[in-house]
Parts: C-alpha cells; structure tokens; sequence
C-alpha cells in the first residue's frame, strides 16, 4: 500500500507523523495499541500527536479502532474489502457494529 496514495485519497495532506504511524500499523498487520505504536517509533513523537493522528486517519477511515478482549483499544489499518482484522482473536470493532475484528 502507497501511504501517500490512501491519505490523499482520504482528503489527508501526507504528514510525517501520519505516514509513519500509518505505514507502522499497514507494516505490523494487526491491532496495536497507544503505547505499542509508540515504542515501535523511532522518531520522537509525544503521545498527544499520536492520540490526535490516531484520531484523525480514524475520522478519515483509514484506519479503525478495536477493543480487545482485555479492554484495551488498538487500532488497526488494512485493504478496506478484508472481513474484519486479519490476525487475530474476535474483538469489538468501532467501524461497523457488525464487523468482527479481531484484536
């Protein structure tokens, strides 16, 4: 996936932080929580800009939000027509009420 691609096509301009959480999350292929995002960043990024760039690809679709059976949200990003998150145990998933991701 072109990251540049899915973001302009959201109507996103193609930001660092944007790229890189968005190329991490496509990379790493399934959910990933606040703090696992951060602590695969090289580049310091500071939890605020990662809440608000998490919250904006969200907005825009690119990217949805899983809770996991444990409570905890991650996010996950991967080709729009896959059924639910690719790898991983059923989760409540914030895109559609009836999509099962797996988290």
């Amino acid at each position: 996936m072109n990251t540049e691609k899915i973001l302009s096509s959201a109507g996103l301009r193609t930001t660092r932080q944007r790229r890189v959480i968005l190329e991490l999350l496509i990379r790493h292929g399934s959910p990933m929580s606040h703090s696992e995002i951060l602590s695969m960043i090289d580049d310091h990024l500071d939890r605020v800009t990662l809440y608000r760039t998490l919250d904006t690809l969200k907005n825009s679709g690119i990217v949805h939000q899983v809770q996991g059976i444990d409570g905890v949200w991650r996010f996950c990003a991967h080709e729009q027509d896959t059924d639910g998150c690719p790898a991983s145990p059923a989760g409540r998933c914030s895109a559609s009420p009836a999509r099962r991701c797996r988290a």
